[in-house]
């Protein structure tokens, strides 16, 4: 089941979110969380679904037939989507586009067709609001997530270079 995210859902998304830093970790100690980001990630997470027009999160809820969550458990989440509508300058021709933020699915809950679902869903949201583009950013070195956008149709677009100084 894929729905909006609600704020009583605010604490699985940000389980799901440290997953997702602790792997990007393991390819660059840039995303190392600092003490209490997950605290701070929950309260940006609450001010996108309480006053954020031009953002919605999706997640993803077990379905009860799934062997690891057997009926009559809480089905928790397994995924989520933080996608964004923004407009450009206008000296150029696309005036607007969606932009996926955050995008994880646990690692037990991968390759099964959930992560397609969840961004078919988020692209029917862009849609509502008339945008035809959509960008996001992939760790360098995540190479399954990299596989899996290119699969939904991304190609490279920008690089992003970053140095410490």
């Amino acid at each position: 089941l894929i729905r909006l995210a609600t704020v009583d859902d605010v604490p699985a998304i940000v389980a799901l979110w440290k997953e997702l830093i602790d792997l990007h970790c393991t390819y660059d100690p840039y995303f190392q969380r600092a003490p209490g980001g997950d605290q701070l990630y929950g309260e940006n997470l609450k001010r996108y679904i309480l006053h954020v027009p031009n953002a919605a999160i999706f997640v993803v809820e077990a379905v009860d037939d799934d062997p690891d969550y057997p009926t009559g458990e809480s089905e928790p989440l397994v995924g989520y989507c933080l996608a964004t509508r923004s407009k450009v300058q206008p000296v150029f021709l696309i005036q607007q586009y969606g932009e996926i933020v955050d995008f994880a699915i646990t690692t037990s809950h991968r390759r099964k067709g959930i992560g397609q679902r969840l961004y078919e869903r988020t692209c029917r949201w862009f849609r509502e609001y008339g945008i035809e583009h959509v960008e996001l950013r992939v760790a360098i070195g995540n190479q399954m997530s990299t596989s899996f956008w290119q699969k939904m149709g991304f190609d490279p677009c920008l690089k992003t270079l970053s140095k410490k100084i």
